[in-house]
């Protein structure tokens, strides 16, 4: 049944990405991703786009490079264009509705795990990603092949297994630099959770974060070497710590949100990236602090921005720079509230799974973090989706044989007016 399901989810993705995702402009992200993937192809390495195609040959490390090094390899192996990059984001997407399915079944059976897959199927803003041409295309995937592999390791602990954890979430962490965040909550919980000795806790966690670092180190070297900056990425790091720490992001209609007007972003071009880097993220936590009785508040709009309930026309008109249609946006908030809701239900039983659960709680948590520390953005929240997912397949699979039950006890109870 999974497998008629995958068929299923891919077709729908193909349909989206060749019909309805195929005029949409793209973002600045998107943009940058493919110009990089490019020369990456060719074998001429990480250069800045603008650099590039103005005659200059110059290391950029302004985003990570897992995602244009995905488009690269397509290039590679299939072709270039649009369409051929947002297909393989298609298969991407139904690999995500797969293991969706696998962590449902593993957390709390068969039923659990085909309907939290049929969910991701048709789950309106899991299927924008494969459009999107963004870095959550090959993020979320990779990302959730590391918590299944987790809730494996957390009912069969062997060092090998959380060694594949650690090489998986290396390779996110070199899709999305915010991802450092979800590797330190996701091992450091698992490791408390484990059900061993202190010592073999401590090795598991010193195991799984030594891959990363092996993984993620390579390229933070060649960051230091070529751009003069240790870091998985520089700009958008620093764009994001400026634009979402400024006057117009601590109050007005973008409060809780990302202003580019804050990250001054023509000084790149005379400060250059790594100088630029520090500058706009010393602007930025420097506003933070300067304003640091506002913070809990602006804080909390960004949640709120993150589950859709602050602003969310506002919130939707916003979001259209990032190669999604506004329709496509309010089908997904309008599909998102139940299964947030219930999810909301469902999060008790997953609590109650204990030690299985842990690594997809670690996901929610740290996700909760990273908006915190960042900007409220719905496109962030398909971080957390799938868990969410579980979650309301959790509650479907309790709520619907005890409403059949009582449906069944009322008939049964209901008088018989037949005649006799």
């Amino acid at each position: 049944m999974l497998t008629v399901i995958a068929v299923a989810a891919l077709t729908i993705r193909v349909v989206y990405v060749l019909v309805i995702a195929r005029g949409l402009p793209l973002g600045t992200d998107s943009t940058w991703y493919l110009l990089v993937s490019g020369p990456l192809s060719d074998g001429r390495g990480f250069l800045n786009p603008s650099q590039f195609f103005s005659g200059h040959v110059v290391a950029t490390a302004g985003y990570p490079p897992g995602y244009p090094t995905f488009l690269a390899l397509v290039t590679r192996l299939v072709g270039s264009g649009r369409d051929t990059f947002t297909v393989a984001g298609a298969l991407m997407g139904t690999i995500t509705v797969v293991l969706t399915g696998c962590i449902g079944r593993r957390l709390a059976g068969s039923a659990v795990g085909l309907v939290a897959a049929a969910l991701a199927a048709l789950y309106p803003m899991l299927i924008a990603v494969d459009g999107s041409l963004m870095s959550e295309t090959l993020s979320i995937p990779l990302l959730y092949a590391a918590v299944f592999v987790a809730i494996t390791a957390m009912d069969r602990p062997g060092y090998w297994r959380w060694a594949l954890v650690g090489l998986l979430l290396g390779l996110v962490a070199l899709t999305r630099a915010d991802a450092v965040v979800t590797v330190v909550v996701l091992v450091g919980a698992c490791a408390l959770a484990l059900p061993t000795p202190l010592r073999t806790r401590v090795l598991t966690a010193g195991v799984t974060l030594g891959v990363v670092a092996l993984v993620v180190l390579p390229w933070v070297v060649r960051n230091d070497q070529r751009v003069g900056e240790p870091t998985v990425a520089t700009i958008s790091s620093s764009a994001t710590i400026a634009g979402a720490n400024c006057a117009s992001t601590y109050s007005g209609s973008l409060k809780g949100y990302w202003d580019f007007d804050c990250m001054d972003a023509a000084r790149q071009n005379t400060l250059g990236e790594a100088r630029w880097t520090r500058f706009a993220r010393t602007q930025g936590i420097d506003y933070a602090t300067g304003h640091i009785a506002e913070v809990p508040l602006v804080v909390a709009v960004r949640e709120l921005r993150l589950l859709g309930l602050y602003d969310p026309i506002g919130q939707m008109k916003l979001e259209t720079i990032e190669s999604r249609s506004r329709t496509w946006l309010t089908i997904g908030w309008v599909v998102w509230l139940p299964i947030m809701v219930l999810g909301a239900f469902g999060l008790p039983a997953l609590v109650r799974i204990r030690r299985r659960a842990v690594p997809l709680l670690a996901v929610i948590g740290s996700t909760v973090l990273v908006v915190a520390a960042s900007y409220g953005n719905q496109r962030f929240r398909t971080a957390i989706e799938p868990a969410v997912l579980v979650a309301a397949a959790l509650t479907l699979t309790r709520w619907i044989p005890a409403l059949s039950r009582r449906i069944e006890a009322r008939v049964d109870d209901a008088p018989d007016h037949r005649a006799v």
